[in-house]
C-alpha cells in the first residue's frame, strides 16, 4: 500500500529529526550536567510522551488497526514479540 510507505517514511524522518535535535540540544546540557543525568532526564521525559501517545492512540480504532492489524485487543502483545521486547528494553536502556 503506497500510503503506508509514505506514512512510514514520514515517521522515519521525524525519528531522524528528533534524534539529531537531541544530540544538538544535549550537547549544551552536558556542559552543566553529567551524561547520566542528561540521559536519565531524557528517558523520563520521553517515557511520559510515549505513555501519552500510547494512551491517545489506543482511543482510536483506526489508529490501532494501522499500528497492529492482527492484534485481538488494544494492549495485547503477541507471544512472538516477548523476546524482541525484552531484548529492546534490556539492551537499549542498560547497555
Amino acid at each position: 500500500n503506497p500510503s503506508s510507505y509514505l506514512i512510514g517514511n514520514c515517521l522515519f524522518f521525524v525519528n531522524c529529526l528528533g534524534t539529531s535535535l537531541y544530540v544538538i540540544l544535549s550537547k549544551k546540557l552536558l556542559h552543566s550536567y553529567t551524561p547520566l543525568t542528561v540521559t536519565a532526564w531524557s528517558y523520563n521525559i520521553a517515557s511520559v510522551f510515549m505513555a501519552l501517545t500510547a494512551f491517545l492512540a489506543s482511543l482510536s480504532v483506526q489508529t490501532m488497526d494501522f499500528i497492529c492489524p492482527n492484534c485481538t485487543s488494544t494492549w495485547h502483545i503477541p507471544s512472538g514479540a516477548y523476546f524482541a521486547l525484552g531484548y529492546f528494553i534490556v539492551f537499549n536502556s542498560v547497555a
